[in-house]
């Protein structure tokens, strides 16, 4: 069955997503409506439109999120950012998660491990982003 909504992460279409993969967000957007003329076919109801922070020229520092939760979930984000030239600015997010999972496997005795991906894929996710002036 096909979506009747859209999802963009800085005007690129995600064919599927889970809240909890998305990171350095700026604003999300909630565009109303049939929005097939724009952004093409599955978006009859609506878009969802993600845009991550920009990168800027004062340096930012890092700024990193630890948590460790049930089931052994153990998440790392991370955001470094600032200007790589006097025209060339960088950001650049990642994240690692990764999991027991949260059923297990009577019959062989053993969990089943799951890795919650996130964007792109796999267990790490990374998003560079350059702004140049001039």
């Amino acid at each position: 069955m096909n979506r009747i909504f859209s999802v963009n992460l800085d005007d690129v279409t995600v064919p599927y997503v889970a809240t909890d993969t998305l990171l350095d967000i700026d604003r999300i957007e909630i565009l109303r409506g049939g929005q097939g003329a724009l952004y093409g076919g599955n978006t009859h109801i609506g878009l969802i439109n993600v845009i991550t922070r920009e990168p800027e020229f004062t340096p930012t520092g890092v700024e990193t999120q630890v948590s460790y939760e049930k089931f052994n979930t153990f998440r790392v984000e991370t955001v470094v950012g600032g200007a790589a030239s006097d025209t060339m600015a960088y950001r650049v997010a990642a994240a690692y998660h990764t999991s027991d999972g949260y059923h297990e496997n009577v019959g062989l005795g053993g969990t089943i491990p799951t890795t919650v991906t996130s964007l792109p894929a796999g267990p790490s996710s990374s998003s560079f982003r350059g702004t140049k002036t001039g």
